[in-house]
This record gives structure tokens, C-alpha cells and sequence, in this order.
């Protein structure tokens, strides 16, 4: 252990919040609704958590609350114009968004 070495992490809160590049997921009729980019990195590791106490369902069901916020999956839910496929294509564009970063975060020795 002589030869342990680490430079912590420190962590400005006086800065401004990281961007919230956002991408249009979907409409309904002309209302956009939209979702970051990059899961907020506080997001993510609340998922975890969830993951890790509650299952997976549960961690993604947060990620995707925090992520798309309760607006918009409220009108989702609302939406009797929904179909199947268009949820489908919607949960695997965020699935591969979020779920790839999640990964990344998790991944050992990167």
C-alpha cells in the first residue's frame, strides 16, 4: 500500500451546471418533448443504486422519470394516438442513449 497514489476528485458547486444538451425524442402535435444527451452523472448513480436495491426495472423506470420528466411520460400515458411500435422505437433509442453511458461509468479499467 506505500505505493498507493490517488488525486482526489474535487468538485466545484460554485460553477455552473454542466449543459443540458438536449434532443427532441418526440412530438405530439407540435409540442416537442425532449431528452438530455448525457445522463446527468447524479442521475446515474441514483440508478445504480436503484439497480442494485430494488432490480432493474426499477433503475431504469428512474432514469427514464429523471431523464424525460413527468410531463412527458404523463402525456405518453395520455396519448391514446400511441402506437407499439412508436413507444418501441422511443424506450430503444433511450435504452441505447443511457444504457450505453451506464455502462461506460460502470466499466473496469476505463
Amino acid at each position: 500500500m506505500d505505493d498507493f497514489t490517488f488525486e482526489p476528485i474535487r468538485i466545484d458547486t460554485t460553477k455552473p451546471a454542466l449543459d443540458d444538451e438536449r434532443f427532441d425524442l418526440f412530438f405530439i402535435d407540435d409540442k416537442a418533448y425532449t431528452a438530455p444527451k448525457v445522463v446527468p452523472a447524479g442521475v446515474a448513480l441514483r440508478a445504480l443504486q436503484i439497480v442494485a436495491t430494488q432490480g432493474v426495472m426499477a433503475g431504469a423506470w428512474h432514469m427514464v422519470m429523471e431523464c424525460l420528466g413527468e410531463d412527458a411520460i404523463e402525456a405518453l400515458m395520455e396519448c391514446k394516438q400511441l402506437e407499439h411500435s412508436q413507444l418501441k422505437k422511443m424506450l430503444n433509442k433511450v435504452s441505447d442513449v443511457y444504457y450505453g453511458q451506464l455502462e461506460d461509468l460502470t466499466a473496469k479499467g476505463k
